[in-house]
């Protein structure tokens, strides 16, 4: 899917679901397992591969879109949080 076919709403959700999936792999390697960071990361991860899954295309084509959305996502995140420093200084 590129940027432009993408709702606002998708953007939004796998922003905060990559946050969160990021957070949650970060917290496991430094401070082991937890039953609530595994679901945390496991939600995250179904939220990013929904739209995708849903498309209804191949199992490779599939994966890679998972890994796409992901990379958005974590795009759309950090622009919008240097958006919002930015916002405060203007």
């Amino acid at each position: 899917m590129k940027r432009k076919e993408r709702k606002l709403i998708f953007r939004i959700i796998n922003a905060i679901s990559s946050l969160v999936l990021l957070f949650s792999c970060v917290y496991l390697y430094f401070w082991g397992f937890s039953v609530a960071v595994v679901a945390g990361a496991v939600v995250a991860l179904c939220c990013v591969a929904a739209p995708v899954a849903l498309a209804g295309e191949g199992a490779i084509e599939a994966i890679v879109g998972v890994l796409e959305a992901l990379c958005h996502a974590l795009v759309d995140a950090v622009v919008g949080i240097f958006e919002a420093i930015g916002n405060i200084f203007n």
